[in-house]
């Protein structure tokens, strides 16, 4: 072997090993202490399928099998192998056959699974499983490799909720995860520009906290994902005394990349759903999104049933298009006269509910007397005006709001109508 190709092997961040077609391991290079945790010649004489995870073994044996009979399978395989201390790590094998001495053997050459490609696969994996945003992006922060440096990452976005950060090792006021003003993450938002700096660029309390932690340089990207949100952020620190961030380039254009699509992608998802969930026509929940805020209730409370009165000869007068436009009013009314946290559905053509959380009979009744009095006033559409009126069907359950209670209500309201309807009716429970 050269003395190129002697280095190459031996000085590599890559394990080179030769094995029989049994397993049997004939040559390690010194990467292996760090891949596996094991010594080379600790190594040699080993069988390596004693390593490879239960999950993996069938498929390992079946590829050492078929190398023997022809040649290694083409491009890279993944598996688990056991590391001296008794974990399984993840590592990626690209094989070849060698011939040493006249010695039929197969040649692998093995890296660490936890590098890009791996990420990238296993983040869109998650999210094809509906992982959360947080969960998606906790190992997108490993894109870039901060371990070998004593670096930090951090990625911080904002949300109808708020501010939110996932990070290695980095509190919320390192990583812009406060939201805070008068910061170099505030001013990466509002300029949607790269900030870069040190400690001395920072406020006393930041200095102190990134003290504490060794690292003196910050670069910020800003990452444009929503017309509706602040920009999320990219940040890396690196240790005092060490390179600058911009080390970590071709990683962090890669996190960037990927932390615009995980934001985009659950954000559209969340869209998605609340469609799904939504009347198209009102915007109020739907059929579908009121029962499933039914089965969802942990806590009891009213359930309001309400049926619109003489609707069906405004459509006929007037027609669908106006009836629609009605239809729009009766739900802005409804969300008036209901409480902030009350669901209000529209579970029909003219029938709507309302899911009272917590409330007891009187509030209840308060409430669909309300919406009694409220939808009782007249409508006007493109000049014409309209009085249709309202049945108001309550039921309570101090304990429990389930497809029974709904049952229930729907009972109260066909006794309103069969009253004449404008009115409200009661069932106890």
């Amino acid at each position: 072997m050269s003395e190129f190709n002697r280095a190459f092997v031996e000085d590599g961040e890559m394990l080179f090993m030769a094995v029989r077609s049994d397993g049997t391991c004939v040559f390690a290079s010194p990467f292996v202490r760090d891949l596996l945790g094991r010594e080379p010649e600790q190594v040699i004489g080993q069988n390596v399928i004693e390593w490879v995870h239960p999950d993996d073994l069938d498929r390992a044996l079946f590829q050492l099998g078929a190398a023997e009979d022809s040649s290694p399978a083409p491009g890279l395989s993944r598996f688990s192998v056991l590391h001296a201390d008794g974990s399984y790590r993840p590592i990626e094998i690209m094989g070849t056959r060698i011939s040493p001495s006249g010695e039929d053997l197969l040649g692998f050459y093995i890296r660490s699974g936890v590098h890009q490609g791996f990420i990238i696969q296993q983040i869109l994996e998650m999210l094809l499983r509906g992982a959360s945003r947080a969960e998606a992006l906790e190992p997108a922060c490993d894109i870039v490799e901060w371990r070998s440096l004593g670096s930090r990452v951090a990625v911080s976005w904002c949300d109808d909720i708020g501010f939110h950060q996932i990070g290695r090792d980095l509190p919320d006021c390192l990583g812009g995860g406060d939201g805070a003003r008068d910061t170099p993450w505030r001013q990466s938002r509002d300029r949607v520009s790269e900030v870069r700096g040190e400690l001395a660029d920072l406020d006393e309390a930041r200095r102190r906290e990134a003290h504490a932690r060794g690292i003196g340089q910050y670069w910020i990207v800003p990452v444009v994902w929503s017309e509706n949100f602040a920009p999320a952020t990219v940040t890396v620190w690196t240790v005092v005394g060490g390179q600058a961030p911009i080390i970590h380039g071709f990683g962090v254009q890669v996190l960037t990349s990927i932390v615009t699509l995980i934001l985009r992608w659950t954000e559209q998802m969340r869209q998605l759903g609340l469609a799904a969930r939504s009347d198209a026509l009102t915007g109020l929940v739907n059929r579908r999104g009121f029962f499933d805020s039914l089965k969802a209730s942990d806590r009891g409370g009213a359930l309001l049933f309400c049926d619109l009165d003489r609707f069906k000869p405004v459509n006929d007068e007037f027609g669908h298009v106006f009836g629609d436009d009605v239809l729009r009013l009766v739900a802005r009314r409804l969300l008036a006269c209901s409480r902030e946290d009350d669901v209000v559905a529209r579970i029909g053509g003219d029938e709507f509910a309302v899911i009272c959380s917590g409330a007891e009979e009187a509030e209840a009744v308060e409430i669909a007397e309300r919406i009694r009095a409220a939808l009782e006033q007249p409508f006007e559409v493109g000049g014409s005006k309209v009085t249709i009126g309202v049945s108001v069907g309550v039921a309570v359950d101090a304990l429990e709001i389930t497809d029974s209670l709904f049952g229930a209500a729907d009972q109260a309201l066909g006794a309103a109508k069969l009253g004449g309807g404008a009115a409200v009716r009661i069932v106890d429970r």
